[in-house]
């Protein structure tokens, strides 16, 4: 059993690399590529979240804060104190770690609609706080002038240098999670969506382990707010508003909550999506709005569902021709 879930988990890794390796060899636009970058900071977030959400069972309304965390921490210290944004990026990863220990505590031990309003209230915490202390922030004038990621030493052009950088970070982190998922861990972590008073039973500290899903999700979190941050290299508080948040618990729903791969799906799906519906700016809502109804409609499980009906579908389709 071990080694098939060890194959398994190779097999996923190596179809990943293969398809991030061939994917700048069919992307020819510049602008095509920059939205793969984005897609790959989404996925690191969302593949958090699937541990976080899908398998714990804790909704988070307020990963924009730690998403925002991350981002402004570290382009303050890169850009004020001139610090090398590789260290800075890690200084913002472990600040949205130290307060998700906060608000672990504050909300953990509360479930279903009062967690999701705690967590919505910290993000509007942080989204004011941002702009109120706009002498350090910028306000709603935006924090510019933030340095690039030194990315030279890569023998690729500028964006996809940047793409290769974010997708190797998505391996690591779909690697952690798909292990996770996989092991008695991951079993341990469906058990406490259930039931938290029956894996409590078997000896397991439920909110200890609550708490180290939520500390990984927003170490992830973090740290692609600040990957997020030295790309652009200009922020503002309307991206950290609480509709990135739900955007983030979308693609986790659309891509599969239950899957390691949801989580690449759901970020692919729901960042390309608005982009290639900006050009029908009077229906672009409604559009969206009925793609949305038709994959939650037909995919209930998520995009990443299909891989476990597809063999049931074949054989109905065997058995019809026989």
């Amino acid at each position: 059993m071990r080694k098939l879930s060890l194959k398994s988990n190779l097999t996923s890794v190596l179809i990943l690399c293969a398809l991030i390796a061939i994917a700048p060899f069919f992307i020819t636009k510049g602008y095509i590529m920059s939205i793969m970058v984005f897609v790959g900071i989404h996925a690191i977030v969302v593949l958090g979240l699937v541990l976080l959400q899908g398998y714990t069972g804790q909704i988070s309304l307020g990963h924009s804060a730690f998403f925002a965390i991350g981002a402004y921490v570290s382009a303050i210290l890169a850009t004020s104190l001139h610090l090398p944004p590789v260290l800075t990026i890690i200084v913002g990863t472990v600040l949205s770690m130290l307060f998700s220990i906060v608000i672990g505590f504050a909300t953990l031990r509360i479930k279903g609609d009062y967690l999701a309003l705690a967590t919505l209230a910290f993000g509007l915490l942080v989204y004011r706080l941002i702009v109120e202390f706009s002498e350090l922030t910028g306000g709603y004038g935006g924090y510019r002038d933030i340095p690039k990621l030194p990315i030279g030493f890569l023998p690729f052009k500028k964006d996809v240098a940047y793409y290769s950088v974010v997708w190797l970070f998505v391996v690591i982190v779909f690697v952690f999670v798909n292990h996770i998922t996989k092991s008695p861990y991951g079993l341990f972590m469906r058990g406490v969506q259930k039931d938290e008073v029956a894996v409590s039973v078997l000896g397991i500290n439920v909110f200890k382990l609550k708490m180290k899903v939520l500390l990984f999700s927003a170490a992830v979190t973090g740290f692609a707010g600040a990957l997020y941050t030295h790309y652009v290299t200009f922020i503002s508080p309307e991206v950290f508003l609480i509709d990135r948040s739900i955007l983030f618990l979308m693609m986790v729903i659309v891509g599969g909550s239950q899957y390691s791969w949801g989580g690449i799906i759901g970020a692919v799906f729901l960042t390309f999506i608005p982009e290639y519906l900006k050009t029908y700016q009077d229906i672009s809502i409604g559009m969206y709005g009925l793609v949305m109804m038709l994959v939650i409609l037909y995919f209930p499980g998520g995009i990443a569902s299909i891989s476990t009906k597809l063999p049931g579908l074949i054989g109905k389709i065997r058995g019809t021709r026989k």
